[in-house]
């Protein structure tokens, strides 16, 4: 059969709707099966910003794919300064493949409201800016937080010592933008080192090159082998090896 320029237009023009619909519903399945496993990444990364024992609740979620991937790969990036109490939006990666090779890559983004509760710290009663915090002003807290950007919030025994850098309400929560904290390790300190190796974990003593306050990366170098590392503080002159150089 011999089909005219129209005929041929009509054609083209029906396959690229064939087309789309198919698209289409191969991404709507493609999102059905990504939304638990996004639930499941967004969690864990809200739990790598505020710690692993945060309960971690999320409400009106909204996910838009790009493309189809592995789900098992996919990993949810918090988006630059998010905040409790406000819509939170992540960026979706996961690995494709492609001519026969898998490559990570941006398949969308996710946007959900977060409710975290963990335990945390809140002022007792009303501080003045430039007070030297102690135990009677603290008050610790296990229950759900707001209104706090998606950061480590500081322990109790970090916050003795801290001073306010304004002068805070009753039962604020504190963060590190509101209280500076007093270094954990200075630098010149002689700390106690814990690495994993394996299954194995080694101990030993460096000396810290950095001053640093809890979850700080600092460098310190050990005294016999004169080795640069880089570690993280864990405590009171206490730091986790990561790498050494």
């Amino acid at each position: 059969m011999r089909c005219s320029r129209r005929s041929t237009t009509w054609l083209a023009s029906a396959s690229a709707v064939l087309l789309a619909l198919c698209s289409s519903h191969a991404l709507a399945g493609s999102r059905e099966a990504a939304e638990p496993a996004v639930r499941l990444a967004m969690v864990r990364a809200i739990r790598a910003r505020m710690g692993q024992a945060a309960a971690v609740r999320l409400d009106d979620v909204k996910v838009a794919l790009a493309a189809p991937a592995d789900w098992a790969t996919l990993q949810c990036a918090v988006e630059p300064g998010a905040r409790l109490g406000r819509p939170v939006r992540f960026t979706l990666t996961a690995e494709q493949e492609r001519a026969g090779r898998r490559t990570r890559t941006r398949v969308g983004h996710a946007l959900a409201s977060i409710s975290v509760a963990i335990d945390h710290v809140r002022t007792a009663r009303a501080v003045p800016r430039g007070h030297v915090l102690t135990a009677s002003d603290l008050n610790l807290i296990d229950g759900e937080v707001s209104h706090v950007s998606l950061a480590p919030l500081p322990v109790l025994a970090d916050l003795a010592g801290a001073r306010a850098v304004r002068d805070l309400r009753v039962n604020e929560i504190l963060t590190t933008q509101i209280a500076k904290l007093p270094p954990l390790v200075r630098s010149g300190d002689t700390v106690r080192t814990h690495a994993i190796i394996g299954f194995v974990e080694v101990t030993g003593a460096a000396v810290a090159q950095q001053s640093g306050r809890r979850n700080d990366r600092i460098r310190v170098i050990n005294p016999q082998s004169q080795r640069l590392m880089t570690g993280v503080v864990t405590g009171p002159g206490e730091v986790e090896v990561l790498h050494e150089k």
